[in-house]
């Protein structure tokens, strides 16, 4: 099937690393961006799990704010927090990645990495991100680049270095990030599709996602602790839409984890646009774009279906001179 650029904010990122492919690949290093200022420094040692136990951790009380179950919090973090009360054994995040003109504006991983992944330390040990790592010739690796092109010219360019950073925060916090590592063939499938390059390419991020899961779902060490994955928000969908059926893990991993799946959407409200993406989200009729919100809003169009719209963005103060 071939799919328009126009139509998609949320597709695959693509790097290639030097090393061999492996069972669980490893991220590449990240690279300097000169676009984006680097995210906010961890601290030396991750939080301990009783932390959040602590009162000032406690859950917070939301209010009702209208449609599809929605609930306001006066923070992400505890719109967040009460998506962990539902235990999930896979939790698989999608974002719309961010776009050109948005520098001012922090990304869903930004805010991810720095505000949302420090309340998983030691309730998770490993996240799979959407870095394809192709271990092929560089010609491929290139040709695959350019049949992604006209999807990803848009896209800011800081995105793929902020997944590789997401990973270093990961580690710091003591859950091992791996990439996606599809066989040089896999590769070279998506290039000879031709027009339905974009979908075999989505395709291929689906089912690898789905297999470095299945694979952590299978280690006796993975019991108890949540399983995570992070990507576009069309790769997590548990309930997709018929004519993008293929490009979704969600009801496979849903079944493989006996219902132990849950799909969170991370938001960034001023990345919201009145378009045919935007439009086929399943929260987008009750979300108010026009009065954006000072309080985190969650939404849940179905059950194991979660959105979560972060609160507008506050302008930083004008430096004085």
């Amino acid at each position: 099937m071939r799919v328009a650029p126009s139509a998609l904010a949320v597709l695959a990122l693509v790097s290639c690393a030097g090393a061999p492919a492996s069972r669980s690949a490893a991220l590449p290093a990240p690279t300097p961006a000169a676009s984006a200022p680097p995210l906010s420094p961890l601290p030396s040692t991750a939080p301990t799990p009783s932390l959040a136990a602590t009162p000032t951790n406690a859950p917070v009380a939301p209010r009702p704010c209208g449609a599809l179950g929605c609930l306001a919090f006066p923070t992400a973090e505890a719109a967040f927090a009460y998506v962990l009360q539902s235990k999930p054994r896979i939790l698989a995040l999608g974002e719309a990645h961010a776009q050109e003109g948005t520098a001012g504006i922090r990304s869903s991983t930004r805010r991810f990495a720095e505000q949302l992944l420090p309340l998983l330390a030691g309730k998770a040990k490993h996240i799979v991100i959407e870095l394809l790592v192709a271990n092929c010739k560089q010609s491929t690796v290139a040709a695959v680049k350019q049949e992604q092109a006209p999807v990803t010219e848009h896209q800011a360019k800081s995105n793929q270095n902020e997944f590789l950073t997401l990973g270093k925060y990961a580690q710091r916090l003591g859950i091992e990030p791996q990439a996606l590592s599809p066989d040089c063939g896999e590769y070279e499938a998506v290039v000879a599709s031709g027009e339905d390059s974009v979908s075999r390419l989505l395709e291929l991020v689906a089912a690898q996602t789905s297999k470095a899961v299945e694979q952590l779902l299978s280690q006796p060490d993975a019991a108890g602790n949540v399983i995570l994955s992070y990507g576009g928000a069309l790769h997590n969908d548990l309930y997709p839409r018929p004519e993008q059926a293929t490009w979704s893990f969600g009801p496979k991993l849903a079944a493989d984890s006996q219902g132990g799946y849950v799909e969170l959407d991370l938001i960034v409200p001023e990345f919201v646009k009145d378009t045919a993406a935007w439009r086929n989200m399943p929260w987008f009729s009750a979300f108010d774009r026009e009065h954006l919100s000072d309080e985190a809003l969650l939404f849940r169009p179905a059950p194991g279906s979660f959105a979560l719209i972060f609160p507008k963005t506050i302008p930083a103060p004008e430096k004085q001179l």
